[in-house]
């Protein structure tokens, strides 16, 4: 798809969203969902603004917005999407509302039905190729948009798109929880790697063998193990590897002396038991030089089906660890609105303070 429109005139970015599982989360709660994708879609249409786009549709759980510029809906998504990862943690008591955006470029129709044309429809298929939280972009925006400082672009390949005869090779738009940053590059870049991992790093301690097996050891191991794989998933966390924190098994050592030998901020420890059949995990999340515990939680389980209780309780523990960890930097900042409309608000005055001072 070209970068040119009809008669000379710029082609358009094109950019569709819709929210992921929308019929379950109305189903679940549609007085609340509703209140909620109504407080959403006000505060896209107010970003949108900031980056030079326009909200043309709005239909339900999707949204169609057009750019001037490629490279601006690109930063908009990214900050659009880190705007509903901070609901997410805000708002921990309700199912998050998560965004799949796509982006394309080239010709539309103002039509009396609304917004049509091709290049819509490849902006359509393109946001359900993208997971929840995330962004797809055709190689028209990413020849465009790819010397965007902070994000990285990944080829998916041509991916075969419904009702779409050319190929096209799709981009995804990752980066991490500071995608945020390209739009805000001198108030909000973090200067150095080491200051990120110092921030969000986290050491998962070997689970006590509470059973007095000694046989049973070898279960805790492998329930550590997969904590902290599942944990290496979350691009923001810097996570101790196995080997440095069982250095500490059957330990005797303060929490803030373990964390200043692993040089982290975060500890995860925890018990597993076991009578009869029966198992049990508990696990803790501390913040080592307070010793103040953030969240513990209890899995129970059975022996028998002690590998697929493996799999799914180590990746709901890598998870909510990411969440409260994300959350407690959140608490760090000296200013912490307590809606996600108050700091969108900070943070696009930020960005006005930006245009400024060029």
């Amino acid at each position: 798809m070209g970068t040119s429109g009809t008669r000379g005139k710029p082609a358009l970015a094109i950019l569709f969203a819709d929210i992921h599982n929308y019929s379950r989360l109305m189903k679940k709660d549609e007085a609340q969902t509703l209140k909620r994708v109504d407080r959403a879609v006000r505060l896209i249409k107010s970003l949108a603004r900031d980056y030079g786009g326009q909200i043309k549709n709005v239909a339900g759980d999707g949204v169609l917005a057009l750019f001037q510029s490629a490279p601006q809906s690109v930063r908009f998504a990214v900050e659009m999407q880190r705007e509903f990862r901070t609901d997410a943690v805000w708002n921990s008591e309700h199912d998050p509302i998560a965004f799949r955006i796509g982006i394309n470029v080239g010709d539309v129709h103002d039509t009396e039905t609304g917004i049509q044309g091709h290049s819509v429809n490849i902006a359509a298929r393109l946001q359900a190729l993208a997971p929840p939280g995330g962004i797809c972009i055709s190689d028209a925006v990413q020849q465009l948009a790819r010397d965007i400082q902070g994000i990285e672009l990944q080829s998916m390949g041509t991916p075969a798109l419904k009702n779409i005869d050319e190929p096209i090779e799709v981009f995804g738009v990752t980066g991490g929880d500071d995608l945020h940053a390209v739009s805000h590059p001198a108030i909000l870049v973090r200067e150095t790697e080491e200051m990120i991992a110092s921030e969000s790093s986290i050491a998962v301690l070997p689970l006590d063998n509470l059973t007095g097996n000694p046989a049973i050891s070898h279960i805790c191991d492998g329930l550590t193990g997969d904590v902290i794989a599942n944990l290496t998933r979350f691009r923001d966390m810097h996570v101790i590897a196995q080997r440095s924190s069982s250095a500490f098994r059957d330990h005797h050592t303060s929490p803030i002396q373990i964390a200043k030998m692993l040089g982290v901020r975060y500890l995860v420890d925890g018990g597993f038991q076991l009578a009869l059949n029966k198992i049990r995990l508990q696990i803790r999340l501390m913040e080592a030089r307070s010793e103040r515990s953030l969240w513990s939680e209890r899995f129970d389980g059975d022996l028998k089906d002690i590998f697929a209780f493996q799999d799914e309780v180590t990746a709901v523990i890598a998870a909510r660890l990411s969440i409260e960890v994300g959350a407690a930097e959140q608490r760090k900042i000296s200013i912490l609105p307590t809606e996600v409309e108050a700091y969108g608000l900070i943070l696009r005055g930020k960005e006005i303070y930006q245009r400024r001072s060029r």
